[in-house]
């Protein structure tokens, strides 16, 4: 019952910040599919909640400038939320920098194809470099759909 709860204030919170900043579907940067969907599957690494499945996409709202890894440049997620994620049935990974609305998306089968395993001190991770993400409003996402299909 606490974990539904949690998820619903996140997803209050994240509705409130995206409409303060002009990101709740009137600002074309917002281009998540899926946000407007309710989580199904609360993703726990540590015992704290660091992600969500909404319909077959794991969800990951970060802060760019905070989270993106910068040597290389890349986008990071736990191995462990991953496993989750595809027992709960997602096949896409949908990570959203709530700084700028960009929406950056990849098949869970590319980052574990094309991604690299590490461990900084926060667990088993791996990234994959940014320029496999398909962004929206970006040709080079197409691309990366194409190759993914």
């Amino acid at each position: 019952m606490y974990q539904k709860n949690k998820a619903a204030r996140i997803d209050q919170m994240r509705a409130a910040h995206n409409k303060e900043n002009g990101l709740d579907g009137t600002n074309s940067q917002s281009k998540c599919s899926t946000h407007s969907e309710a989580i199904t599957t609360v993703i726990r690494v540590g015992g704290r909640i660091v992600a969500g499945v909404r319909g077959d996409r794991l969800t990951k709202d970060i802060q760019g400038s905070r989270h993106f890894l910068r040597k290389p440049l890349a986008i990071a997620l736990d191995v462990n939320s991953i496993d989750q994620a595809t027992a709960a049935g997602a096949t896409w990974a949908e990570i959203t920098d709530i700084e700028t609305g960009r929406c950056y998306t990849a098949r869970l089968t590319t980052i574990l194809a094309r991604g690299v395993p590490f461990n900084r001190g926060f667990g088993a991770q791996i990234y994959l470099p940014l320029d496999d993400w398909g962004r929206d409003g970006d040709p080079a996402q197409l691309v990366l759909f194409a190759e993914a299909v």
